[in-house]
């Protein structure tokens, strides 16, 4: 009798590593499909981000960088007032790069003291979807601030997006801006719906229907495991 309790405790305790492994697949599943934007560009803040620089008149900064999503609609920058109150406008504008030649795509104004008030600034872009894998360059003026007016913008004192530039006031700088993009298909589930035609495709329901059956399998095998512990 004891040996047998001796060996249902292992097998259960296995059992419950099974139960808890294919939950964690579930979850895990759920989240890279409906949930992980794959090829969102961000530009992290590191240990070596500050806020530098002043951008007012003339003294513009500009930075280039490449999206990984496609759908691109949002751009977010992070700033500070550089000395005293801030004057003016800030303008962005949104160039794309495309084998030497630049397109202008967006442009954005707001008022530069409520940019400096919020801390950071989310522009709404007319959804780019054929986005994927090309390259901008922003550009951010208050082209009515005096010096000691301007915003001051968030910036990693280091190269941190390969390939890239950062200017300022025309001049080529250490370092990359700070920044986050958004996009409609950054995740599999958007991306999904967009390639099969949206819910009127003919395709649409089997492929739902295929992830249906894939993920009632590994709840079941859950189950299973569950009630074959209990």
């Amino acid at each position: 009798m004891t040996s047998h309790l001796r060996l249902a405790a292992p097998r259960s305790r296995g059992l419950a590593v099974l139960a808890g492994l294919v939950l964690v697949a579930l979850a895990g599943e759920g989240y890279l499909v409906f949930v992980h934007p794959f090829g969102a560009t961000a530009n992290r803040a590191d240990r070596t981000a500050g806020f530098v620089g002043e951008v007012a008149g003339p003294t513009t900064l500009e930075q280039t960088f490449q999206v990984g999503a496609a759908g691109f609609d949002r751009l977010s920058i992070h700033a500070r007032p550089a000395a005293g109150e801030v004057e003016g406008r800030l303008v962005m504008d949104l160039v794309e790069i495309d084998r030497g030649q630049e397109r202008p795509r967006f442009r954005a104004v707001v008022g530069a003291q409520a940019v400096a008030d919020a801390g950071r600034w989310e522009a709404a872009l007319p959804e780019m979807q054929d986005s994927r894998w090309r390259r901008f360059r922003v550009a951010i003026a208050l082209p009515d601030a005096r010096p000691g007016h301007g915003l001051a913008l968030l910036v990693n004192r280091r190269d941190t997006l390969v390939g890239e530039s950062l200017h300022l006031g025309g001049r080529e700088q250490w370092g990359d801006l700070v920044f986050e993009t958004g996009a409609t298909r950054a995740t599999v589930w958007r991306n999904l719906r967009h390639v099969l035609g949206g819910r009127r495709s003919p395709l649409f329901a089997p492929a739902m229907l295929i992830l249906a059956l894939h993920a009632a399998s590994l709840a079941s095998l859950w189950c299973a495991l569950v009630l074959r512990r209990g």
